[in-house]
């Protein structure tokens, strides 16, 4: 049945299948793993207060948004 392949939870799913899908598989990883601090999140914040500056005011929240996700992935682009 898709419960016994894993198809109901994504963690098992990612495991079954990782090495189909490797480049996805980085993203999934860091986005379904549990932060054991508050430190990630702090960082999160951090990293917007660089981005959401005096000089940048007129950016829309959604390109703040996609900004601060790429600096935070940026390791896991293959150039």
């Amino acid at each position: 049945t898709d419960a016994d392949k894993g198809f109901n939870c994504p963690l098992q799913w990612w495991k079954l299948n990782h090495e189909e899908y490797p480049n996805i598989w980085m993203l999934a990883k860091r986005i379904l793993s549990v932060p054991a601090t508050s430190a990630p999140s702090e960082r999160v914040f951090s990293v917007a207060s660089l981005i959401a500056t005096k000089k940048r005011g007129s950016l829309k929240p959604d390109n703040v948004n996609m900004l601060v996700f790429l600096k935070e992935n940026f390791d896991l682009i293959e150039w």
